[in-house]
């Protein structure tokens, strides 16, 4: 998703018109209109595999020089990695956040918030660990290094409510029982599943919306997270949570959807 809206300001940016290959597969369930109101040409398969066999130049996310590309009469982008070019990056973020995520998600999103996290400022904690998890991930951040962050915040802000994202039902039900003040989402559906897929676009939303947060290392989700949130938010990790201590002053956003505009 972040190679696709950095590729949609370049394009705004040159006056191109925009298309772009999303593919559907045993690995990821949900057509990107199942998540966003995203109202581009989508290539078919077949069309996206003739394009590649046609031998066309492609580009990949280390695209720097724009000026040089502008002169391309077509201009072909194949890449899983977010775009390097810092204009690229911050435009893409920009692109993020005027996306309208379906209805599904937007239910999801307020039904959520509306347990208790919009009542004062909460943290977000993001877990990863299914088995499909990058092996980094997993074994810089176990869920033993969040028990105990969370605990250390439970103990010092009273009354503290957590907002919990996870890829495992494990994970969550062990941290439901062991903490009192947890929301999650309700039927998150399977593991890259069409419902599971709308789940987790709704969490990036819930998570963006928290006022600290608690994130995975080496994991991109996160990432998608922060191009949501206020720059204010915090996003630490198992490598960076011993610098200063946290704060959750930062006021709630007004509407979760829009979590990066806070007062």
């Amino acid at each position: 998703m972040r190679t696709l809206v950095g590729a949609l300001a370049l394009a705004k940016m040159q006056g191109r018109e925009f298309s772009y290959h999303w593919a559907i597969d045993h690995r990821f369930g949900a057509e990107l209109s199942d998540l966003w109101e995203f109202p581009y040409r989508s290539l078919d398969d077949d069309l996206a595999r003739d394009i590649l066999k046609s031998g066309v130049a492609l580009h990949n996310e280390q695209l720097a020089d724009l000026e040089a590309v502008d002169g391309e009469a077509a201009l072909f982008i194949k890449t899983i990695h977010e775009m390097r070019h810092p204009v690229l990056r911050e435009s893409g973020r920009m692109e993020l956040r005027r996306l309208d995520p379906v209805a599904e998600v937007r239910r999801r999103v307020l039904e959520t918030w509306d347990k208790g996290l919009g009542a004062a400022p909460y943290v977000a904690v993001m877990i990863r660990a299914h088995a499909a998890s990058h092996a980094t991930t997993l074994r810089t951040s176990p869920l033993e290094w969040y028990v105990e962050r969370m605990q250390e915040l439970a103990d010092r802000f009273s009354g503290l409510r957590f907002f919990l994202s996870t890829d495992s039902p494990e994970a969550q039900e062990a941290m439901l029982r062991r903490f009192g003040r947890v929301v999650v989402q309700d039927d998150k559906g399977g593991y890259n599943s069409k419902t599971g897929l709308q789940a987790a676009v709704a969490d990036l939303y819930l998570l963006a919306a928290g006022s600290f947060v608690l994130q995975p290392y080496w994991s991109s989700f996160p990432a998608m997270s922060r191009a949501l949130a206020d720059p204010r938010v915090r996003f630490v990790d198992a490598n960076s949570a011993a610098a200063e201590p946290p704060s959750i002053d930062l006021p709630l956003p007004a509407d979760p959807l829009r979590p990066y505009a806070r007062a």
